[in-house]
């Protein structure tokens, strides 16, 4: 639940940046690009921008007290998930499974728990692939008459996790355990990106469930690829 109303919150951070984005552009302000925009010393050059609402006199400066608005609910939610945080990570301390599961290159705290609280026991799955249709990472089997292909995901499951996975296998690439899996399926073709990471995401849910089961850290030579 927690992990979820996390979730929530960075939307909403997003929105709002968003919005003082498309802001700045209907007044032909350009902000640099990417995170850039929202470091301190730009964050200070927005403030300056802004005017308090009720200080606003001219309708053509209302734009102004938006952007104070905006100012102020980017920095209370910024504060609200940065306690949120802490109290997950306050949970997650001493969770054994997590530190576990934490030993996975790509694998972050929020995916840690994630992985840890869906997955839960172990012991309740009986191979890998009911793992993977548990969370919806299984692909769809399509069957009549003369037909029979795998389709997309099934997307059942915790949509949260699936989301965090996906996160967790791109920054898996970086450290490079899971690129042949993603090339491999990838197959050379730009348009079967997502389809190789979705692979890459479905092979660390399955490592982690068996990670789980025994009870074991991170250890690349247990698990070549095949």
């Amino acid at each position: 639940s927690l992990l979820a109303y996390r979730e929530k919150l960075v939307w909403k951070i997003k929105d709002v940046k968003n919005f003082v984005r498309g802001l700045m552009t209907s007044r032909a302000i350009e902000l640099p690009t990417g995170r850039k925009c929202w470091t301190k010393d730009y964050r200070s050059d927005l403030t300056d921008l802004a005017t308090p609402m009720e200080s606003v006199e001219d309708t053509e400066m209302l734009w102004k007290g938006q952007l104070s608005l905006a100012i102020k609910q980017l920095e209370q939610l910024e504060t609200m998930l940065k306690n949120v945080e802490k109290k997950l990570d306050a949970l997650s301390e001493k969770n054994k499974r997590i530190a576990i599961l934490r030993t996975i290159p790509g694998v972050g705290a929020r995916t840690a728990e994630a992985l840890a609280y869906v997955i839960d026991d172990p012991q309740r799955f009986k191979n890998s692939r009911q793992v993977s249709s548990y969370v919806g990472l299984c692909p769809r089997r399509y069957n009549s008459g003369n037909t029979d292909y795998n389709g997309g995901i099934s997307k059942k499951g915790n949509r949260l996790l699936r989301a965090l996975l996906t996160q967790a296998a791109w920054s898996s690439l970086q450290s490079g355990w899971s690129v042949e899996i993603y090339k491999r399926v990838r197959q050379g073709s730009s348009k079967r990106s997502t389809i190789a990471i979705i692979a890459v995401a479905r092979h660390i849910l399955i490592r982690s469930w068996a990670m789980l089961r025994d009870n074991c850290r991170w250890d690349e030579s247990k698990f070549k690829v095949a």
